[in-house]
């Protein structure tokens, strides 16, 4: 596999754990922790930041596989079902609404009631569901910012690390 940077032998290895997709924790974090930060520390977050943007990228090229491979299934559903529509009209045309083959067995039947509802339908109240509720964290951090005071809810400020 081609990377985005060289990596030294020990980040090889981290990265190499990494793009096997799912490793045990355990063995994960005792092969970082035989990182030595102490020595060359700047040489080493340099090989963190390498690793996570080979990650990222590996993940962004997996996220277009992904939809690739969706597209390409939903294509194979749309040609599956044309092709059952197509049957559908053809055995209903020529009468022949049940039969068996050595493969398979045909029919046409009626499907159960569903409804239909007209643009335009006048339908009474009764007939809708309601939703849950849903929390409004924008609406609840601009309350709380302002000064409000709602029992259970505060702002935390957490910290993250920015690579550049």
């Amino acid at each position: 596999m081609s990377t985005l940077y060289e990596l030294s032998n020990e980040f090889k290895y981290v990265y190499d754990m990494l793009s096997q997709g799912e490793i045990d924790d355990n063995a994960f974090n005792d092969t970082l922790e035989g990182i030595n930060f102490k020595d060359r520390f700047e040489e080493k977050a340099d090989g963190y930041a390498k690793i996570i943007a080979m990650v990222k990228a590996d993940a962004a090229a997996a996220d277009a596989e992904s939809k690739r491979l969706s597209e390409r299934k939903k294509a194979f559903e749309n040609n599956a079902e044309r092709m059952r529509r197509r049957l559908f009209e053809a055995m209903k045309m020529t009468g022949n609404l049940k039969f068996k083959t050595a493969l398979f067995s045909f029919s046409v039947s009626k499907s159960p009631p569903s409804i239909q509802i007209d643009d335009g339908a006048k339908i009474p109240k009764k007939y809708y569901v309601s939703k849950a509720p849903e929390i409004s964290k924008s609406l609840l951090k601009e309350a709380i910012a302002s000064g409000a005071k709602i029992k259970g809810v505060s702002l935390v400020q957490s910290e993250k690390l920015t690579i550049k």
